[in-house]
């Protein structure tokens, strides 16, 4: 349970920070290390754009659509968008300004 209370903060605490600043913190991966007997260590990165879904501006969320991001996440969205298949060589993708 301390893990589970642990986790819970952290993201509490970011995500009340994010709202400040007009952002929605939509996930956040927590790694952690340990066991019954020792510390919980925070084994990685952490409220960066590659372990955390940011989204931008909080008023502009609407329900169903993928929301502007300061994450990789339009990286996503365009290559299943194209249908990639993981398969080599990768496409190029669309420079944006």
């Amino acid at each position: 349970m301390r893990l589970h209370d642990l986790t819970l903060a952290i993201y509490g605490k970011a995500a009340a920070y994010a709202e400040t600043k007009g952002v929605i913190l939509r996930r956040q991966e927590v790694r952690v290390s340990g066991s019954s007997t020792t510390a919980i260590l925070l084994i990685d990165e952490a409220l960066t754009p590659d372990s955390s879904r940011y989204s931008v501006p909080k008023s502009g969320y609407k329900v169903g659509i993928s929301p502007p991001s300061f994450d990789k996440q339009f990286v996503r969205d365009y290559l299943e968008e194209i249908k990639f298949t993981r398969s080599l060589p990768a496409p190029c993708c669309p420079r944006t300004s």
